[in-house]
């Protein structure tokens, strides 16, 4: 936790913050991200090639018209190149989680952490009350008492000695009564390991793992290989061995990314809201750069910079600001006439400074409010002559673009209309595992299994996360496996946010899994029906006039 002096100097820090001009002739051509990429121009089609596919068979020598080309191909039906269209441009058109990304097949599907470990810490005293991982895990969870989260680092901390109880009781099937606990200190937890652990010639490898590798930088790589090694067969400890805290971090992203997509179409139209944006920006030296948030108004001819943190305790965050705003000058500034204003914020999930300022946010500010007060001290600005602020944003944004796919080999590659129904099948992929595992409930087992004839007619409410489509989608399939029904089933599905441009994820994801799979017709509705069957967590299934198709 940041010290009350340190808190402080975070306060005047945020209290500081202020627009900056954006001054393009701080581009020179050395730095300039265009001209890298014309100076560059083979190392980047190389990389090009791998990363996106242009279609139809389309190559350029020229990096340049193949960044246009690609801008245009995937936005081309939108604001940035129809005068009759004014609703804001999602880059990527999802919120796309970091999670799809990584290697583990444990996911965080509620943010709400705590809630699962303790909830897995009851089912675990009721079924295995005397198991070691039981005890150690209530000796762990006592530590967080009174807290209203989980603190990331005590349970890194943790999961740590607990990795090494594993790896000794897995291999010397030694009582662990006669271990420390691992709510200990790691130092003092592995040398009392190490003297538990029995004292033969040859010495045991797990011994001079613990004694030869404690002290190494890496030494958390080097754990994390030999859980690999000795993999568990327990289905708890996988879960817990994977379990990433630092991901509950996306909760202040996802939050802020769902109070400004309604918003595409009043107070953020004629913009461009980039996120998570991670794209090249020294082609030579294979150098990247993040940003969290980018909020882009040719209209106004301002870019409002977002970082998220979801705790503020240091400093680092106003250097990322700083960054930002010379990448705009240093970098892309050549793309950009004078005029331009680059505003910082930063927008926190916890928090205890309390001060009044448009260049912070938390995760009780009206996202809405707050951009109508910046938008209120930049009016819309008229240019008659040529380039506009739009036609700077095209030029802008084809390199953003461009330089997004050419990025990192090892990044999933950016989320576009055309790349859509490959990452909802990644991302389905990641969370449907056997690490993630779902339990019915008694009255989910009910409207599943019964056949009492009030289940005939479901009317399912419940918040985000407790089930709905999950049951849904069993209950279709279940219908589907009998044989008067067999090819009558119709699965409805809705999103009033992407009608119009994409279909929603959950559309394409029950396409896979019960059209394709299973032969069950999937359908996304109209508007109308999509407000009434989405609204306030709200879902109906009449099982003889709905999902019957004759």
């Amino acid at each position: 936790m940041a010290s009350i002096s340190g808190v402080q100097t975070i306060a005047q820090k945020l209290l500081l913050l202020q627009p900056k001009p954006i001054d393009p002739l701080k581009c020179d051509p050395n730095k300039s991200l265009y001209w890298q990429i014309i100076k560059n121009n083979q190392t980047v089609s190389k990389r090009q090639a791998k990363q996106f596919n242009l279609g139809n068979t389309q190559t350029f020598t020229d990096p340049i018209k193949a960044a246009m080309f690609l801008l245009q191909r995937e936005y081309g039906e939108s604001s940035l190149f129809k005068n009759d269209l004014h609703e804001a441009v999602f880059i990527p058109p999802t919120f796309v989680s970091q999670q799809y990304k990584k290697k583990s097949t444990v996911a965080i599907l509620d943010y709400d952490v705590k809630k699962d470990l303790e909830r897995l810490l009851v089912n675990l005293k009721k079924d295995s009350p005397g198991h070691w991982m039981t005890m150690e895990f209530e000796h762990f969870m006592q530590t967080q008492n009174g807290a209203d989260r989980i603190d990331k680092n005590a349970f890194d901390k943790w999961i740590v000695n607990l990795k090494i109880m594993y790896l000794v009781i897995d291999e010397f099937k030694t009582d662990n009564n006669i271990l420390p606990t691992t709510t200990s200190d790691l130092g003092v937890f592995v040398l009392r390991c190490i003297k538990k652990l029995p004292s033969t010639s040859p010495e045991p490898e797990l011994k001079t793992f613990l004694r030869e590798c404690l002290f190494e930088k890496n030494f958390k790589k080097l754990l994390k290989q030999k859980i690999e090694e000795n993999k568990t067969q327990d289905s708890n400890l996988r879960w817990l061995f994977d379990l990433e805290l630092s991901e509950l971090g996306e909760h202040v992203e996802h939050s802020f990314y769902d109070q400004l997509l309604p918003l595409k179409n009043d107070i953020l139209q004629d913009t461009v809201v980039l996120s998570s944006v991670n794209f090249l920006t020294n082609v030579r030296n294979k150098m990247h750069k993040e940003a969290d948030f980018l909020i882009i108004s040719w209209q106004r001819k301002l870019i409002i910079s977002v970082e998220m943190k979801s705790e503020l305790k240091k400093d680092r965050v106003f250097e990322q600001l700083d960054s930002n705003h010379q990448l705009f000058e240093e970098r892309l500034g050549d793309q950009l006439e004078t005029g331009w204003t680059f505003f910082p914020a930063v927008c926190v999930g916890n928090s205890s400074i309390s001060i009044t300022t448009q260049h912070f946010v938390t995760m009780e500010t009206d996202v809405k409010l707050w951009l109508e007060s910046i938008f209120d001290n930049y009016p819309i600005v008229q240019i008659a002559q040529k380039p506009t602020s739009l036609d700077q944003v095209q030029k802008l944004l084809k390199i953003i673009v461009f330089s997004i796919h050419v990025s990192k080999k090892d990044l999933v590659a950016p989320i576009t209309s055309s790349n859509w129904v490959e990452y909802i099948r990644n991302a389905i992929e990641n969370v449907s595992t056997s690490d993630n595992i779902l339990f019915y409930s008694n009255q989910q087992m009910a409207a599943l299994n019964s056949n009492d004839p009030r289940y005939n007619k479901l009317f399912i409410c419940g918040p985000f996360g407790t089930g709905k489509t999950i049951l849904l989608r069993h209950k279709a399939i279940q219908i589907n496996e009998k044989p008067q029904f067999k090819g009558k089933v119709m699965y409805l599905t809705g999103d009033e946010y992407l009608r119009g441009t994409l279909n929603s994820m959950l559309y394409h994801r029950m396409k896979v899994e019960l059209e394709e799979k299973n032969g069950i017709f999937v359908m996304e509705i109209s508007t109308g029906v999509s407000k009434f069957f989405s609204h306030n967590g709200i879902v109906t299934l009449t099982l003889s006039e709905m999902i019957l198709r004759n």
